[in-house]
């Protein structure tokens, strides 16, 4: 995404990142954040500049993109993508700033689709039939359990592959799950 914007608007002119997160969430969380992070800090500086931002809602997504003259935005969490992506959000940013800010969602869709912004979503059923499937095969008591968060649909379908994952590790395994 960040190789294909720094194409699109000329190797010579650095690109001003603002990668946006949850509240409550952490840039050192091994998980979306993290990985993000470490990637924005890989380009030279000269390249892209990234700023962090926690809590980016629709209250203060404008002000932040002007005040750090950012050409692209990067959401993590399903908070933070739902309150940014809202049609009220997305037509204050065309209205400030036209087509020339992009926007990035990382493992959810937008809330309303738009052509300023791309959405990579994971199948996170197929994750979770991995992680499954590997918790089952290294099980030694056959017994397997997971502590899987507030349910949403992203973790509903994780869950979902997970105990498909054990059941196809050993079908006699024990699964305990709330």
């Amino acid at each position: 995404v960040l190789f294909a914007a720094a194409l699109s608007q000329g190797a010579a002119e650095q690109i001003s990142v603002l990668a946006l997160r949850d509240c409550g969430s952490d840039l050192e969380d091994s998980g979306f954040n993290e990985l993000v992070k470490n990637q924005l800090d890989s380009y030279n500086e000269t390249v892209l500049k990234p700023h962090y931002e926690p809590c980016g809602n629709a209250f203060n997504v404008v002000r932040l993109i002007k005040e750090h003259e950012a050409t692209h935005v990067i959401m993590v969490g399903v908070q933070v993508i739902e309150e940014v992506t809202s049609a009220e959000t997305i037509a204050a940013i065309k209205a400030e700033f036209g087509n020339t800010v992009t926007m990035t969602t990382i493992d959810q869709g937008p809330a309303q689709p738009s052509d300023i912004v791309q959405a990579f979503e994971f199948k996170e059923d197929e994750g979770g039939f991995v992680a499954g499937y590997l918790a089952g095969s290294y099980s030694r008591t056959k017994i397997v359990g997971g502590i899987f968060g507030v349910p949403f649909d992203p973790l509903r379908r994780f869950r979902a592959g997970f105990i498909n994952g054990v059941r196809m590790a050993f079908e006699e395994r024990q699964i305990i799950f709330p």
